[in-house]
């Protein structure tokens, strides 16, 4: 039986900054396969037209310089979690807002990188930075607390392991990413390195998208650099910075 791929984006912004996300999403994902995580104001959240949908109510969640004021995506994983736990789905796919996909079928291509690796998470620009000049790990080194809720729960050899990924994009087997959803943080730890760490200390199987983690970027795009990444085989793209940017990769994408 096919493999059922949730696809969670996570924004927080007015109903009508949606509207193409949500277009986009729903061709990729297929037919009741997309969930909305609306991080901004309440009324926002309602006035958004779209069933499938939580609202999180959460200040980690909207931090303005995410590294230093060590941004969390706990809140919104809980919120979530609960809302998977009762549905049949196999694995969650999660993206932030300015993350757009290209591609129908997007689960299925998602899945077989998954099955290829023989993993249980799959993330983009994956790394192991403990003991190295990585700008997140060098922030929060000097600080033993935030490293002890991996070693209270590591199953590895070594406990002191710390991965590094990108916030967007990320591709969860349905139980690493509950299990992953119910641990708290402890003291607070930057989203990018608590995530990938925590899943490898319990002991789930961390690898790395590939050749598609290279259309996942830090810095925005012109138009001419998406379009350059659509022609090059991209799935999904990042960042894509506001509605008329979306509009422009959803013409080129044939939406």
């Amino acid at each position: 039986m096919k493999e059922r791929t949730l696809f969670v984006v996570l924004g927080h912004g007015a109903p009508e900054a949606f509207t193409t996300t949500i277009k986009l999403w729903q061709r990729a994902a297929g037919e009741g396969c997309l969930l909305l995580v609306h991080g901004g104001k309440l009324r926002d959240f309602e006035a958004l037209d779209y069933g499938d949908k939580v609202w999180v109510d959460d200040p980690r969640l909207r931090t303005r310089s995410h590294p230093v004021e060590r941004q969390s995506y706990c809140g919104a994983w809980r919120e979530v979690a609960r809302w998977v736990e009762s549905r049949n789905f196999d694995a969650v796919y999660w993206a932030e807002f300015d993350e757009l996909p290209l591609v129908a079928e997007l689960g299925s291509r998602l899945t077989e990188i998954m099955s290829l690796e023989k993993a249980d998470v799959l993330a983009r620009r994956l790394k192991r930075v403990d003991g190295t000049n990585d700008a997140h790990w060098l922030y929060h080194e000097k600080e033993q607390s935030f490293r002890e809720v991996f070693e209270k729960v590591s199953c590895r050899d070594n406990p002191r392991i710390v991965l590094s990924m990108l916030g967007t994009g990320s591709l969860w087997k349905r139980k690493a990413f509950l299990e992953v959803a119910e641990h708290p943080e402890g003291e607070p730890c930057y989203l990018e390195l608590f995530l990938p760490t925590m899943a490898h200390h319990l002991g789930y199987r961390v690898r790395d998208f590939g050749e598609q983690s290279r259309f996942i970027g830090f810095d925005p795009k012109s138009n001419d650099e998406l379009l350059e990444e659509i022609r090059a085989g991209a799935w999904t793209v990042h960042p894509v910075k506001g509605v008329e940017q979306e509009r422009f990769v959803a013409e080129v994408a044939g939406l």
